[in-house]
């Protein structure tokens, strides 16, 4: 791993005695896989995704309003992304990214566990995987991603633009 990659500054953030929890529930949204396996560009059925309405009726019950970060087969297919469009439309969640890089596209990287870390990944590389993500969730679901969740424990880039 490049060490250049984690020079973030550490710096504690100090809250107000009476300032109120904050809950976020991020939901990981992503192509069915069977993790003890090896990752494969292959495996991205979302079918799913068919089910998660049902979720989505408890978080409306609870006035919860979840973050979905998605990954490219859930923001490129019909199957995967349309289960969130009248979710999404009607302002009851927010969209996020997650970048599993072994099925984002541009494909140009060899598929193998160091490099389903993005930090292990070029910066460069990496930029254009979450350009074409973040163009496709705009694209499918007609909004802009609000936070970024790296797969596998992944790192973002030093410098790495998001927006």
């Amino acid at each position: 791993m490049a060490d250049e990659y984690y020079q973030f500054p550490q710096r504690r953030i100090e809250l107000p005695a009476d300032f109120a929890p904050i809950l976020m529930v991020v939901i990981d949204t992503e192509e069915e896989y069977d993790w003890s396996r090896q990752v494969d560009r292959n495996n991205t059925a979302v079918s799913a995704m068919a089910s998660v309405d049902v979720a989505q009726r408890i978080f409306d019950e609870y006035g919860i309003r979840p973050i979905y970060v998605i990954d490219y087969p859930i923001a490129s297919q019909a199957q995967g992304f349309g289960p969130l469009v009248d979710i999404t439309k009607s302002n009851r969640c927010q969209i996020g990214v997650h970048l599993h890089p072994w099925v984002s596209p541009p494909h140009v990287e060899t598929v193998n566990a160091r490099n389903s870390y993005i930090g292990n990944l070029p910066k460069e590389l990496v930029a254009e995987k979450m350009t074409v993500l973040r163009q496709t969730i705009a694209d499918n679901l007609g909004v802009a991603p609000v936070i970024f969740k790296a797969g596998r424990y992944g790192h973002p880039c030093k410098g790495l633009n998001l927006s």
